[in-house]
């Protein structure tokens, strides 16, 4: 028994990985601690049945061509020309699948007859629907699911996290799902078995019978050859002795023997090749890589399950907290997958459903999203940091994300969480509602986003606390200007629509361009055409003492391009920083 603490977001993300196989694949019990959980031997016995079954369910095949089919079923329930479309589906699936693996198998035979079957259907029937059922159970035949599953696996889950060892490898894809099992039990679970081994008979056993073990251990796992050569002739006292000087320990979990390196076979996002490493080294000696334990390998062999992978993107959120806390939030993202939420989407989610039990845990969050080519040895890594100020952002107003579309929400709380200026995301979204000639109340609210983080950085910085209200509200003020001088210039008939789109392009570019004078030039002139008095509130930008040029700026322009139906708003809702839109 051994105990699995916390430590690197990447062994982290595999001791979830690991618990999450061991929970939905056994029925062992497991004991959970503060900051990890122990592992058994009984766990690691049970765990390569375990962990290819896990796989298999998570990444199912059978499943995955059953929700096409059935989406594609629906649509032909409805629109009989979409037929071609469930005929396409199914006929690259036999083509590429089906009679590529199983064509002289009886599984796959059935498998090919009923879906020629529906490829000759020319209307929905009830007594076809039975004739797709009857094809959708056929893929779960575990002769076919499996292995179309495990090759999906190998190449798209686990090659980019480790390239190609132990089974994963192509000269392995010819083995069966149990011998493959029992090469993964072969490189990963027995020589973690045989470490604890040994310790043991270092402690209770003679010195023959620890030679005879190693005689049996070299057999099949190399990586006790130096010690079997080392131990000749010595005293178990020696042995002993021998370990503590020359053996490293693991530089993940530090009661475990360091009797292997970190290579990019292990963890391949973050690791090196030993050629590739010339300027890494540990402990200033001359074996470059890390050393580490058949106990860390095995974990980071289970990271893969430990995250949220979609498209060939994975997906971690680490923090500081327990080990059931870090279990929890990568479970609301998970979850959020299996929904079929968007990738992105369910990082919202799950921020602010975490958010809700307890808004301090948030200051810690760090969000790792990344994907990797082990071919071009290329890594993609984002870091994303949950900031204090954006917690509160997401507490006190996270309900203002709601009123922005995907498309929109996502690029501007990304660049929140990578500390980016969101005001790159607000400029291409004003240039877009001025293009299309759409409702700009989109991009007011997430201009008021980025106002009030910022407020909220300023508030953590100098510990002055602001009045949301009122910052709202001056947001609003400005929105409310543009709308006024737009309409008072269409009632006088002084320009039209096109010519209000043109001075707004030119409005941005200016803001774009950081240039105060072209952008309160051409406002000034549109006052003074109209003949009235320019507010004051405008005249921040000048000052930029309580709001940016760029909030001043964008709010003004978004009320500039405005619709009819979106300017009523009256004071005590601009006091709560909505508008009447909204409350509709």
């Amino acid at each position: 028994m051994v105990r699995l603490r916390l430590g690197d977001w990447m062994i982290n993300q595999g001791i979830i990985g690991l618990y999450r196989i061991l929970k939905k694949c056994t029925a062992l019990p497991i004991t959970i601690n503060h900051d990890g959980f122990l592992l058994t031997r009984e766990h690691l016995e049970a765990l390569p049945e375990a962990f290819f079954n896990y796989f298999i369910k998570e990444y199912s095949v059978a499943d995955r061509e059953s929700r096409k089919v059935d989406l594609l079923v629906s649509k032909w329930k409805y629109d009989k020309k979409t037929k071609k479309d469930l005929d396409k589906e199914i006929r690259d699936f036999l083509k590429s699948k089906i009679q590529k693996y199983f064509l002289n198998n009886e599984e796959g035979q059935t498998i090919i007859h009923l879906g020629e079957k529906i490829l000759e259907l020319e209307i929905y029937e009830d007594n076809g629907n039975q004739l797709i059922e009857n094809y959708k159970q056929s893929l779960h035949a575990p002769v076919v699911n499996n292995k179309l599953t495990l090759n999906f696996v190998k190449a798209v889950i686990f090659g980019p996290y480790f390239g190609q060892p132990s089974f994963i490898n192509v000269s392995k894809n010819k083995l069966s799902v149990s011998e493959q099992c029992d090469v993964f039990k072969k490189d990963y679970v027995d020589p973690i078995l045989k470490e604890w081994d040994l310790n043991n008979l270092l402690e209770t056993s003679t010195e023959k019978k620890i030679m005879d073990f190693l005689d049996d251990c070299v057999k099949v796992q190399p990586l006790f050859l130096p010690l079997r050569q080392a131990f000749k002739k010595k005293s178990v006292d020696s042995m002993k002795e021998y370990m503590k000087k020359n053996i490293n320990k693991c530089s993940f979990f530090d009661d475990q023997l360091g009797l292997d390196k970190l290579y990019e076979a292990h963890f391949s996002p973050l690791v090196l090749g030993e050629k590739n490493g010339r300027n890494f080294v540990w402990d200033a000696r001359k074996n470059i890589m890390p050393p580490i334990s058949s106990l860390a390998k095995l974990v980071l062999f289970c990271s893969p399950a430990g995250a949220s992978i979609f498209h060939g993107r994975s997906l971690f959120i680490q923090k500081e907290d327990t080990f059931k806390g870090l279990l929890n939030v990568n479970n609301i993202y998970l979850s959020g997958l299996k929904k079929d939420k968007a990738f992105d989407e369910i990082i919202f989610d799950s921020l602010t459903a975490e958010e809700k039990k307890a808004a301090h845990t948030l200051n810690n969050y760090l969000i790792l999203e990344y994907s990797s080519d082990y071919r071009s040895k290329k890594t993609i890594l984002n870091y994303m940091m949950l900031t204090p100020a954006l917690a509160k952002l997401l507490k006190n107003d996270g309900e203002f994300f709601r009123f922005l579309s995907y498309r929109s929400r996502w690029p501007l709380l990304h660049a929140i969480l990578s500390y980016e200026d969101s005001k790159y995301v607000i400029f291409d979204l004003l240039r877009e509602k001025i293009a299309s000639g759409y409702s700009s109340k989109e991009a007011i609210f997430g201009i008021i986003l980025r106002h009030l983080n910022q407020k909220y950085n300023q508030e953590v910085k100098e510990g002055v606390k602001m009045d949301k209200i009122i910052e709202k509200k001056r947001v609003w003020h400005l929105y409310l200007s543009g709308v006024k001088i737009k309409n008072k210039m269409l009632l006088e008939r002084k320009v039209n629509e096109n010519k209000i789109r043109g001075m707004a392009y030119r409005l941005l570019n200016a803001v774009r361009s950081g240039d105060k004078n072209t952008f309160m030039d051409t406002a000034m002139r549109l006052y003074i055409s109209s003949d009235s008095e320019m507010p004051s509130i405008l005249l921040e930008l000048l000052y930029e003492k309580d709001m940016d040029f760029e909030t001043v700026a964008n709010a003004w322009i978004a009320g500039l391009i405005s619709n009819e139906n979106e300017v009523r708003v009256n004071s005590e809702q601009i006091s709560k920083g909505e508008s009447h839109n909204e409350q509709k």
